[in-house]
């Protein structure tokens, strides 16, 4: 940072000089509006800096939730430099996440493929998108195994290609072998601990594995409310209520208004004999508020 205060001092008008301090400001110091000032510095130095509109994309995207300005970075780096595949990548993200723009993102997702055919966060994102969104099965799983085809230590895509053959081909010991290899890879990952307990729990009738990786995701992630959920639906279901009920008081405590904590609530309202209450809190799960479930049980990026 002094360095780049004093290269600033003496060359006031070097737009790269602002956008290398705003980077260090983002990443590693977390002082997003400084970051923001310098960002639009270099654009009012050099309006033509493709690299200062994408970087001040991605921290008002990642930092401020705003959007449509975001969005007008990305689209004005692009405009500029039509070759960066990161840019693609990064507004088929937003456009998929917050637009609901699906052909839109694939559309962004090809680009940055076809720029950069090795990139494996590219195949990554679009693997998701076609599962969650175009119900295109095989062409995610071709997309997460080209991706760790580059990448045979992205943990991440592990997690995600277990969940599609578990939910998708019923593909259990495939979906196993990589919750395995993703918790080999990252053995702090609470989703993989998760994951791979609720595959023992429903799928393979391993009671105690799946109570040993769902403890051990709630002790890596002591927030991780849908280790204590279905941990609790574990304990529930095998009649220790008692230890099912501290797990449910749990998730309501940390996911008090989501469909998960109301239910887990209604549970323990019904534990208690106020059913009226739990019908309360049941009732605008039932009506569609929440349809689309309960976010923590595959929490895919």
């Amino acid at each position: 940072m002094a360095d780049y205060n004093q290269a600033i001092a003496l060359t006031p008008n070097d737009a790269d000089v602002y956008i290398n301090r705003g980077v260090l400001k983002a990443q590693k110091l977390n002082h997003v509006r400084g970051a923001m000032a310098d960002y639009d510095r270099a654009v009012a130095l050099n309006p033509k800096s493709a690299l200062a509109y994408y970087n001040r994309g991605v921290l008002t995207a990642q930092k401020l939730n705003d959007v449509r300005g975001a969005m007008a970075d990305y689209d004005r780096e692009i405009a500029l430099n039509p070759k960066f595949a990161e840019a693609y990548n990064n507004r088929g993200v937003l456009t998929a996440q917050k637009l609901n723009d699906v052909p839109g993102a694939l559309a962004d997702y090809n680009q940055a493929l076809a720029l950069d055919p090795k990139y494996v966060n590219a195949y990554y994102n679009r693997g998701l998108l076609k599962v969650q969104n175009l119900d295109d099965v095989q062409g995610a799983l071709a997309d997460y195994d080209r991706a760790i085809a580059l990448d045979p230590k992205y943990a991440e895509i592990y997690n995600n290609r277990g969940v599609l053959k578990v939910q998708n081909l019923n593909d259990v010991q495939g979906a196993l072998a990589d919750y395995d290899r993703a918790i080999a890879l990252t053995p702090k990952s609470a989703l993989a601990y998760n994951n791979r307990g609720h595959l023992k729990y429903h799928k393979l009738n391993d009671v105690q594995g799946a109570l040993a990786d769902l403890s051990k995701a709630i002790e890596v992630n002591s927030n991780f409310a849908g280790g204590y959920y279905i941990r609790g639906d574990l304990f529930y279901s095998t009649g220790n209520r008692s230890a099912a009920i501290v797990d449910f008081r749990k998730v309501a405590e940390i996911e008090r208004s989501s469909a998960v904590g109301l239910i887990a609530q209604g549970v323990i309202q019904t534990q208690q004999g106020a059913h009226s209450q739990a019908i309360d809190l049941f009732n605008p799960i039932l009506g569609g508020q929440w349809v689309k479930g309960a976010k923590w049980k595959y929490d895919l990026k």
